[in-house]
């Protein structure tokens, strides 16, 4: 086996170095260079606030990796400050089922309506469930609720990512992957002006909307909020028909737009991150 150490700088980024290899960016090229996956297109999608994107020193956060393999398959790389080792899952008022799982990424299934979990080196999926149907041939993929900012792991300026591949592949392995970094694009995810004064103790949520590309943004009511939860603290109001959004648009290739629709929920959640999907029943 050949090993590769890959040093990227991140502009956005603040001082330090992450050489982590459970950050996103470690995850997503690991599977690339040691899976000899190839991906067609990467977007690196970063969380930020406003007043700190404009300051001379940006303080962002990883959102996560998304990418689209040369099989149509979109993959998320989550960027948690946390490692999730288990699942807890519930149907309306069915029990809790917990099982241990490690999480590496989140893969939604060519044509849209299937989705799972995945384990590192692709070991154990489990089931995530159908997305739902919206309009204009869009699809809600799922809401994900982030318990506050420092869920999410720090961008650091530099980022440092080892990996392994097989010596008789990695020309072309490595071509693979410049070709495809070299066409990345860098996303800053933020939330609507209005926000913070919307729900100044609350957490954070994102709505993953995957659709045809240069679809209209989605406007609709339909956003993966976790109303009836038992990862939140308290119960979500009922009226939330004024909540401020924004969406920023993620293209991945000239096929699928991933639309990620940025809010505050008011209240607290009793866990760092939770999922919130259609039934997979």
């Amino acid at each position: 086996m050949n090993v590769i150490t890959l040093t990227f700088q991140i502009d956005p980024g603040t001082n330090g170095t992450d050489n982590d290899p459970s950050n996103p960016l470690s995850r997503s090229f690991k599977r690339l260079l040691l899976d000899g996956r190839p991906f067609s297109e990467i977007s690196y999608c970063f969380f930020g606030h406003e007043d700190t994107v404009s300051s001379k020193t940006p303080s962002l956060r990883w959102l996560g990796m998304l990418v689209l393999s040369a099989g149509e398959r979109i993959i998320f790389f989550p960027g948690f400050s946390i490692t999730p080792t288990w699942i807890r899952t519930t149907h309306g008022n069915s029990p809790l089922t917990h099982r241990d799982f490690d999480l590496d990424h989140i893969s939604l299934e060519r044509g849209l309506r299937q989705w799972h979990f995945t384990s590192p080196d692709s070991t154990h999926h489990y089931d995530g469930g159908f997305t739902t149907p919206l309009d204009s041939g869009r699809y809600l993929w799922f809401g994900m609720s982030v318990a506050e900012d420092s869920s999410l792991r720090a961008l650091r300026r530099q980022t440092i990512v080892v990996a392994q591949m097989p010596a008789t592949d990695s020309d072309r392995r490595i071509q693979n992957f410049t070709e495809a970094n070299d066409r990345a694009a860098q996303h800053v995810i933020l939330l609507s002006r209005d926000a913070r004064q919307f729900s100044k103790k609350g957490f954070l949520h994102f709505a993953f909307v995957a659709c045809p590309k240069d679809t209209p943004s989605y406007h609709g009511a339909n956003l993966g909020l976790p109303f009836g939860s038992p990862f939140l603290a308290e119960p979500l109001p009922e009226n939330l028909m004024k909540l401020p959004i924004r969406t920023h648009v993620v293209s991945l290739g000239s096929k699928i737009d991933i639309q990620i629709i940025s809010m505050t929920l008011p209240g607290s959640l009793k866990t760092p991150v939770a999922i919130t999907t259609r039934s997979r029943r």
